[in-house]
């Protein structure tokens, strides 16, 4: 009698605080391989994308992102550099 998982899931996500050193902790301790990397590119930080890494965890997608809460508590001036790199150019 083998034993068959009862529950499954698609993916789930959390934040953390330094995405970077997540990613160490996760690929290089325990040994999980990224599956995707997102919100790295221009036009994601733009749209107000965080950057995000999906593990693949027992073929299931485990992601970890930098806490939108955490961000939005930034003090001000580290909160206005982040919004006028991230919007677009006025015309």
């Amino acid at each position: 009698m083998g034993l068959e998982p009862s529950l499954r899931f698609d993916h789930f996500a959390y934040p953390v605080d330094d995405l970077v050193k997540a990613e160490d902790f996760y690929t290089g301790v325990l040994e999980i391989p990224i599956y995707e990397r997102r919100g790295l590119r221009v036009r994601d930080v733009q749209a107000g994308t965080l950057p995000r890494t999906f593990l693949n965890v027992a073929g299931s997608r485990v992601g970890i992102f930098l806490g939108a809460n955490r961000c939005r508590n930034m003090n001000n001036a580290t909160a206005a550099r982040w919004s006028a790199w991230r919007s677009p150019p006025m015309a």
